[in-house]
């Protein structure tokens, strides 16, 4: 693929944005390639969507390239149109009068790499950087949390505790975003991270007992870490998730 004019590897900064989205059609890879734009539904649009870079995450219907990143581009800007204008020969689709981000993009840029998914999983929008995305091998790799999660994530990686990072998971017809699921042989796990700014008001505190009500019946044992059991007594939090992860029977492969 052409590479964007503009675009200087020698200049990559670990600031410069990115927004992993998903590419769910061939038909919207086609537009991308041609017309150079991306869309995005405005109502479900993250709030730091308007990034350096996008890159792009191919669903099911890529057949063996499904489940990849292979492509970013650099955002130039965007504008709101109606759906009906950026796709007049869908007039009757359901979101024909909706609004949506038309992102328009340079020339596509080919990764060095495939970034992979190792289960082949849903994502949804992953605010990331230029430079975990040049170094990232994995898409769990692409993803930046907080300071306590980061370091989390640091330890589960060394200890090789296998996990999924921010996996949405449908329960009831509730929405969940996991900081970290350990799926194993014998069960799931949820790990939490709880900082000091949340999860101390009352009604904070009700929703994640209905939350771990919640996914504890659909068989998730949840764990939760506080900033400061992470930050002062991090092995004995890692040593915690081994022995359950060991209780489930080991990461399913």
């Amino acid at each position: 693929m052409e590479e964007s004019k503009g675009f200087n590897k020698e200049k990559m900064k670990n600031e410069i944005s990115v927004l992993v989205a998903v590419l769910r059609t061939k038909k919207d890879f086609e537009i991308l390639k041609k017309e150079g734009w991306y869309r995005i539904p405005r109502k479900h649009a993250p709030e730091y969507f308007d990034s350096d870079f996008i890159a792009f995450y191919f669903s099911n219907d890529f057949g063996k390239e499904k489940f990849t990143i292979r492509y970013f581009a650099q955002v130039l800007g965007y504008e709101v149109k109606k759906r009906i204008e950026l796709i007049p020969d869908e007039p009757e689709h359901a979101n024909a009068n909706e609004d949506y981000y038309k992102i328009n993009v340079a020339p596509l840029i080919e990764l060095p790499r495939p970034i992979k998914s190792r289960l082949g999983r849903y994502i949804v929008f992953i605010p990331s950087t230029l430079k975990r995305l040049m170094n990232a091998v994995e898409v769990n790799e692409l993803y930046r949390g907080s300071h306590i999660e980061e370091k989390l994530w640091a330890a589960l990686r060394k200890a090789k505790i296998q996990t999924e990072r921010e996996m949405v998971v449908n329960v009831d017809g509730n929405f969940f975003m996991l900081d970290f699921a350990c799926l194993c042989k014998g069960g799931k796990i949820d790990i939490e991270c709880d900082g000091r700014e949340f999860h101390s008001d009352y009604p904070d505190v009700e929703y994640d007992k209905d939350r771990n009500n919640l996914l504890t019946k659909d068989g998730w044992q949840v764990l939760r870490f506080t900033s400061a059991k992470i930050n002062d007594k991090l092995d004995e939090c890692v040593s915690v998730i081994r022995e359950t992860v060991a209780k489930y029977g080991g990461v399913e492969k």
